[in-house]
């Protein structure tokens, strides 16, 4: 596979912590609504600030927090447990300094990255 051409613009995106969904070949990230739409397919992912792997953009959606199927919620942040739409909210609270997200009619970006081997 050629990586140049449409591929030429890397996004970076962390994790802090090893995710269970890591461990697929394809997986999702839930990020703030300023994150869509991303113009780049190629994506470098980083685990604490290291290389993980790299992944090409597959599907990226802007929805509200209570538009998402709770099952996608749980999935995207095991091994943390989240048990509502509301605590999946708090959850991604807890990695913001601010712009904190205020009720689960709050817009986020769903991206779904399929990793290079």
């Amino acid at each position: 596979m050629d990586i140049r051409g449409e591929y030429n613009l890397l996004k970076y995106i962390n994790f802090s912590h090893y995710y269970d969904k890591l461990h697929y070949p394809i997986f999702c990230t839930i990020r703030g609504k300023s994150w869509f739409p991303i113009k780049s397919r190629l994506i470098q992912v980083e685990l604490g600030k290291r290389l993980f792997c790299f992944a090409i953009l597959r599907a990226q959606y802007c929805l509200q927090i209570k538009n998402i199927p709770l099952d996608l919620l749980i999935w995207d942040t095991a091994p943390i447990k989240i048990h509502s739409h509301y605590s999946f909210m708090e959850l991604l609270n807890t990695f913001r300094s601010f712009n904190k997200l205020e009720s689960t009619e709050d817009f986020v970006t769903i991206l779904f990255l399929e990793k290079l081997l």
